[in-house]
Order: C-alpha cells, then structure tokens, then sequence
C-alpha cells in the first residue's frame, strides 16, 4: 500500500470503524477522557508511520486493541513514573517553591539539549528514537538495521553520559536518575 491517497482513505476507514471502541477501551484502562483520546491518537499515527508494514487481515481489530492496551499501559507506567519523583525533581530544582523558577526551567531545558547534542551520533539517535519516538529496542533496533543488543549498548553509553552531564541537576538516589532523565526530556518537549 504505497499510494499516499490509498493509504490516507484505508486509515479514514480504520478511523471510522475502530476509533470510538479503541477509546472506550483505553479510557476504561486508564480513567481518564483526554488521556485516552491521546493514547488511540498516538495509536493511529503508529499505524500510519507503519502502514506499509502492518498487515490489514483477519486478526487486525486484534491488533489496534492490543495496540491499545499497550500503549495505555505505557502510558500508566510513565503517569506512575513522574508522580512518583515528581516531588523530588521539583525539590530538587528548588525546595522552597511550590513551582520551579522559569529561569531555572529554561536552564534545565538548555542543559538538557546540550547534553543530548554532545551524545556520538549513534547515540543520539538510539536515545531520541527510544525516548522521543518511544519505540522499543527491538523496534529500534530494525529501524536503524542493528542488533537489539546494540541498542542496549548505545542506550547504556547514552544514559551514562546523561547522568554525567547533568550531575549538577541531580540529587537524587541513582536508581531515579533515568526516570529524571525522561523526565528532564518530557519538560523539555511539553514544556516549550
């Protein structure tokens, strides 16, 4: 399915047909309206990204439910993740605000791009393809034609370096630093 109009029709068609049922299920997963829409919306555009790829047979309505629950568990996973340590990062930043200083902020987010950019190329792109792009290793791993176990690697040098650069950020006990890590990137992409 190459053609770009038939492609956008098969998803209009998809849309229509699964959209509603996918949201009820996400939203009956995660309790939440918005949280819910979002997560069927990033469902879509991975089956657009990957169109060509996915197979439209018997057990595809199988597939963009399983889609679902996996994408809303994510979600939970991470939602879970930053209530966590939220508290923490905002201490972190300054204890005695309720909300950290915008000046703070847009240091932390000029840090945090800066130690992205100073990672070997590789490793810039396994870490944004993982964090940003939220595809897993293995997905990684066929996108850039390289081993799972590379990614893993790449991913470890990637955090290492993060944790190294950012040191002066981080008070926390290193078992929290990669979920400050995402964090540190989730401000930045939400936060601009």
């Amino acid at each position: 399915m190459s053609d770009p109009r038939e492609n956008i029709r098969v998803l209009e068609e998809l849309y229509k047909t699964h959209h509603q049922r996918m949201c009820n299920h996400a939203l009956n997963l995660v309790g939440d309206l918005d949280a819910a829409q979002d997560i069927v919306q990033e469902v879509f555009i991975k089956v657009w990204k990957n169109m060509d790829r996915i197979e439209m047979g018997d057990y595809f309505t199988y597939y963009l439910l399983k889609a679902t629950t996996s994408t809303s568990l994510n979600y939970l996973q991470k939602t879970r993740r930053y209530s966590e340590v939220k508290e923490e990062v905002k201490h972190t930043l300054d204890p005695t605000k309720e909300d950290p200083d915008p000046a703070q902020l847009a240091e932390l987010r000029q840090s945090i791009r800066s130690a992205i950019d100073r990672l070997p190329p590789k490793c810039k792109t396994v870490y944004l393809l993982c964090r940003q792009e939220d595809m897993s290793y293995k997905e990684v791993a066929e996108h850039m034609d390289i081993s799972v176990k590379t990614v893993e690697n790449q991913m470890g040098i990637a955090l290492k370096k993060l944790r190294e650069d950012l040191q002066e950020y981080v008070t926390l006990k290193a078992a929290a630093l990669p979920v400050l890590i995402w964090m540190m990137w989730w401000i930045l992409t939400n936060m601009l």
